[in-house]
């Protein structure tokens, strides 16, 4: 049951990532496309949000792991 949960995070985690690398990407174009916009300020919040959500996902993805290793330090005592 526990592999299951896991795979399921691990999917959910997944899928609101790539759902957040695809905002970013819509409004970057919309940025670029908008009233006033301009190619630049559509170019740096690509670039910009995908920095942030990759520096997330990846903080995201530590924790987790920072917590497995908790959890067997402490079933090993």
């Amino acid at each position: 049951m526990k592999d299951k949960i896991q795979s399921f995070g691990d999917k959910f985690i997944s899928i609101i990532a790539i759902l957040s690398y695809l905002a970013v990407i819509v409004s970057g174009f919309g940025a670029m496309q908008g009233y006033g916009g301009s190619f630049w300020i559509g170019l740096v919040t690509i670039i910009g949000g995908a920095v942030s959500v990759t520096m997330l996902f990846y903080g995201i993805f530590i924790m987790i792991d920072i917590r497995d290793s908790l959890r067997e330090i402490k079933n090993k005592n």
